[in-house]
């Protein structure tokens, strides 16, 4: 096994759990004496950041959402350069639940598995996969932990996640392990079907489930840190409300670090929204069709029904959300829903020594390009003394890379 001279550890995080378990990878990694570093997804430039050698190690850190990963996570690693000998390490944050005095674990489902096959396909070489139990934020469907119980029970989880990080940084694979027998046996593979339909439904649906209530003060907070640019400050009047587009992926940031506590997800909307868009609308908008064009009747099967009943899915839903965002408006009418939603009862919960500044920073332009290119540099010479190869490329260009400044 080839010795690690650096580790970058990609990170996406909502309300900072994933960041400070990419965190703790970190700090394992440097006092090992190697060189680490956490990207965050939104900054990330990894045709750049990754070495072909076998000394780089990419290690992935991110929530699950739908007992799978987020949509953001799964573009990104399609998204990848093709490595041959990068090795990759994939980790799932997953949220776990306290009832009373017991705490169940979490439930990463096909997360972590689904990001290391696309990463097998890309080239790289696989280390293995875990699940991390953090305190649950999916304040929109349950309360979440409180900030009584989150700290002690994030101090446990750390002891206990450093010794899978040092077992895949000593070169050991992490494959065979109860808790990924949890995540794929009881979760993941049973519920594949439910993961699917999160991402191509559910998360959609859950987008257009946040609102802003009266206490909103049009601050602007949400739409400036949320990390995929799925929020909008709409309205000609003051305040502007936030509007929650289709990319939205439930991180909870928003309704984390709201000032006002004004974000929450409308239960009794729910209801209603589920009513509207399960119509079967799409089928019969084309029995309509066919009635007045024949040819169409012709056409009509279980199929087009489907495929109808899908459209009417998505266009009754983005043109309910865009009324009830205009209703919103009505004091009387947002304080009917603001008040049927339990949301307003729970917690509001972010990792506790986490900042909205520390999960919003990005990594400047400024940075040391030319200390970026002697790390590249000593890491292609390693590879080549080792191989002794001359020919072994250090990115997906036909030559080296070169700071700005050396550019011609």
């Amino acid at each position: 096994m080839q010795s690690l001279l650096n580790v970058t550890v990609y990170c996406l995080s909502g309300t900072g759990n994933s960041l400070r378990a990419a965190r703790w990878f970190e700090e394992t990694t440097k006092g090992k004496g190697i060189d680490a570093t956490v990207v965050p997804l939104e900054s990330a430039r990894p045709e750049r950041e990754l070495v072909d050698s076998h000394h780089q190690l990419a290690v992935f850190v991110f929530p699950t959402h739908g007992f799978t990963a987020p949509w953001k996570m799964i573009k990104f690693a399609f998204s990848m350069p093709r490595r041959k000998r990068v090795q990759a390490f994939c980790a799932a944050t997953r949220g776990a639940l306290k009832f009373g005095r017991f705490t169940v674990p979490g439930a990463a489902g096909t997360a972590a598995l689904l990001i290391a096959l696309i990463l097998l396909l890309k080239g790289y070489r696989l280390r293995g996969i875990t699940g991390l139990d953090m305190p649950s934020n999916w304040m929109s469907l349950y309360s979440g932990f409180s900030t009584e119980n989150a700290p002690p029970y994030i101090e446990k989880r750390r002891a206990g996640a450093r010794r899978i990080f040092r077992q895949v940084l000593a070169g050991k694979p992490h494959w065979a392990s109860w808790s990924n027998a949890w995540d794929l046996l009881v979760w993941g593979l049973p519920l594949a079907w439910l993961s699917a339909l999160y991402l191509l439904f559910g998360r959609f649906f859950l987008a257009k489930l946040f609102f802003a209530t009266n206490a909103c003060t049009g601050c602007g907070q949400c739409a400036e840190h949320c990390p995929n640019n799925a929020i909008i400050m709409k309205g000609r009047r003051h305040p502007r409300r936030p509007y929650w587009m289709h990319d939205c992926e439930s991180c909870m940031r928003c309704m984390a670090w709201c000032p006002s506590h004004a974000v929450e997800a409308g239960h009794s909307w729910a209801v209603i929204l589920w009513l509207v868009t399960t119509l079967p609308g799409g089928a019969w908008a084309l029995s309509r069709l066919a009635a007045q064009l024949p040819f169409i009747a012709g056409l009509e099967n279980r199929f087009t029904i489907l495929l109808a009943d899908i459209a009417y899915f998505y266009a009754s839903l983005f043109l309910s959300y865009a009324v009830f965002h205009r209703l919103l408006r009505l004091r009387w009418f947002n304080e009917f829903f603001a008040r049927t939603t339990l949301t307003r009862l729970y917690p509001r919960y972010h990792e506790p020594q986490t900042s909205l500044d520390d999960v919003t920073v990005k990594r400047e332009e400024k940075e040391d390009e030319w200390e970026d290119f002697r790390k590249r540099a000593a890491l292609q010479r390693t590879d080549q003394s080792a191989d002794r190869r001359p020919d072994v490329l250090i990115s997906d260009a036909s030559r080296p890379f070169r700071p700005r400044c050396c550019r011609p």
